[in-house]
């Protein structure tokens, strides 16, 4: 998929440092962008070059799932440490791009205030990608979910845990 997507919200809801961060392209999980201030909005232009929808995708093994999980709990901890923390943005279905490997995630910027944490996002995104999967794979999905619920685990306690997971859907051939 080429070219741009357009998205409109209040210069209010957007942050002067988020912005010039995403100017600058420093975070991976985010799609480069171009802000046209208007009065009292901003257009944000993402570019979607070399990547496509993650809802057009119909099908993932489950190694392709654990990629984009990882790709993805990489990036928004990379995200926090610019300082753009994961209450200050949406996951949005309609607006999550994986390359064409399915190996990386990115998504447009959406503004948000829902105090989600990281563990919350990364429930979020799995929820997505569940449905794309066999039955055997979603049993790891689940397995990860099960896991943030009942543990809170830290970010280096729960990559640990789902790198062991990746491995062993590996190690076990499971598609």
């Amino acid at each position: 998929m080429n070219g741009n997507l357009e998205l409109r919200t209040e210069k209010k809801n957007m942050k002067k440092y988020i912005m010039d961060i995403l100017s600058g392209e420093e975070v991976r999980l985010f799609l480069p962008v171009n802000f046209i201030f208007e009065n009292d909005s901003i257009t944000v232009q993402h570019r979607i070059e070399e990547i496509r929808p993650l809802k057009m995708i119909k099908q993932l093994s489950a190694e392709e799932a654990m990629d984009l999980l990882l790709s993805f709990f990489r990036a928004v901890n990379e995200a926090e440490k610019h300082y753009i923390f994961c209450n200050d943005y949406n996951i949005d279905e309609n607006y999550i791009y994986v390359d064409r490997t399915c190996s990386e995630v990115r998504v447009c910027f959406l503004p948000s205030t829902d105090g989600k944490s990281i563990n919350d996002k990364i429930i979020d995104f799995a929820n997505l990608i569940e449905g794309k999967m066999s039955e055997e794979g979603r049993e790891y999905i689940f397995r990860i979910k099960s896991f943030i619920e009942e543990n809170q685990p830290g970010d280096s306690t729960l990559y640990r845990y789902i790198c062991n997971l990746n491995r062993e859907i590996y190690l076990c051939g499971i598609k």
